[in-house]
């Protein structure tokens, strides 16, 4: 579990940790000899509360989280109080049992209301992706006026994950008066501006969020991330391989070098990305990605792993232009003749003016020896592409004079 999302738990709970202890022999001899004195207190005044919390307090700063858990729990069987929940739960987060931890915690909300128990809660859904859930709980507290800075991170980190910008902005407007030094706030703005895809402004918040802070690696993942949809593909490289150097966000990380690279038309090196999704690529390949990948089995001339992955697209959407053109070639290339001219019609009727499938689809005419419907074809590359007049007049001219034949022999069409 990472160490930040532990301090930015106990931030939230107002719970005081100290980063600088150590355990130096000072300190351990420290911890024994308070130890000692609770325990022997604890003869005399036999469950006293304060000395019970005392001890169980002791333990968890000294990392002893099952003994610390273990007296939590007789305190509550004793005093049944609602923070006592809260810190079971507490424990039962730092043993990375989330579900334990979600149990007491919504015991303890059963009893009260209070507003950490419910930052608590909204993190701990939010921590397990159950998001709609942690919004539900963070929105009963949030827009109180003397909320501070943590929870209304907390909130934009959920709206983020929703991708919903309801409230977002305002909620960073917030954050900013109450402290406008703070990395966090920046990343909050970048995250903000890259769901309303206003990737300059995102780009410029993010760059502030590093200058306050270079050692947060998720920074350099989501400027990456912003640089690649600025299409900055060599910086958003650089940004992925020479700066982000967490694993907490491999599989994000992966996914874009495999788009990357794609942009590139390195598609060796994308695909030995791509291909660690193997087992899980349904689950969060994007309808560019399969198609990617199928533009690396197509070039291999494996029209059967292209079609696979083509069809994946397809599955998203339909009217995918580029898979259907893809498809009808791969349909040309291996004689299925009918579906390769059914697959262009519905690329053109998606994307009537796309040159590519255009021309693809003439050279396929050709190859059928459909002069008539060739030259339609032409006219029409003319009437949307005139900066390539001369190539299609050209064309038109050698498919009358010297026929089609010739035609798809200079131009070295498959039949």
């Amino acid at each position: 579990m990472k160490i930040l999302k532990i301090i930015f738990l106990l931030v939230i709970l107002q719970i005081p940790f100290d980063l600088s202890a150590q355990n130096s022999p000072e300190d351990s001899l420290a911890f024994k000899q308070r130890e000692r004195e609770l325990i022997d207190s604890l003869k005399i005044k036999k469950d006293d509360y304060k000395l019970l919390e005392s001890l169980a307090i002791l333990y968890r700063e000294n990392a002893e989280i099952d003994k610390s858990t273990e007296i939590f729990l007789k305190i509550k069987d004793l005093f049944n109080f609602p923070k006592t929940y809260m810190r079971i739960a507490l424990n039962y987060y730092f043993k990375e049992d989330i579900n334990k931890s979600i149990e007491y915690i919504n015991k303890g909300l059963e009893k009260s209301q209070s507003d950490s128990m419910i930052f608590f809660a909204a993190f701990l859904y939010h921590f397990m992706d159950s998001n709609e859930k942690a919004l539900e709980y963070l929105e009963r507290v949030i827009f109180k006026d003397d909320i501070y800075f943590e929870p209304l991170l907390l909130y934009c980190d959920i709206k983020f994950h929703m991708y919903d910008t309801t409230n977002f902005y305002s909620t960073i407007l917030r954050m900013e008066k109450l402290d406008n030094t703070n990395s966090e706030l920046y990343k909050s703005y970048a995250r903000y501006y890259r769901l309303i895809e206003d990737y300059e402004n995102a780009l410029t918040s993010i760059n502030k969020a590093i200058s306050l802070n270079s050692d947060d690696d998720y920074y350099f993942l989501l400027r990456g991330i912003i640089l690649y949809e600025l299409k900055k593909y060599e910086l958003a490289l650089k940004d992925f391989l020479s700066k982000y150097e967490g694993d907490d966000y491999l599989i994000l990380k992966n996914l874009y070098l495999g788009r990357i690279y794609s942009r590139l038309d390195s598609l060796e090196k994308s695909m030995e990305y791509y291909l660690t999704f193997e087992e899980i690529m349904d689950d969060i390949f994007e309808i560019d990605d399969f198609y990617n990948v199928g533009v690396y089995y197509i070039e291999k001339a494996d029209y059967v792993k292209a079609s696979y992955y083509y069809e994946k697209c397809l599955k998203l959407d339909s009217t995918h232009a580029n898979t259907l053109n893809d498809l009808a070639l791969i349909y040309w290339y291996t004689k299925n003749f009918d579906l390769a001219e059914s697959y262009f019609q519905k690329s053109i009727k998606t994307e009537p003016n796309e040159k590519i499938v255009l021309q693809n689809y003439a050279m396929f005419l050709a190859s059928q020896k459909r002069v008539s419907d060739v030259l339609v074809i032409l006219d029409k590359l003319i009437e949307i592409d005139p900066e390539n007049i001369k190539e299609y007049e050209d064309a038109k001219k050698m498919i009358k004079n010297e026929g089609i034949i010739e035609f798809c022999e200079n131009k070295k069409v498959r039949f």
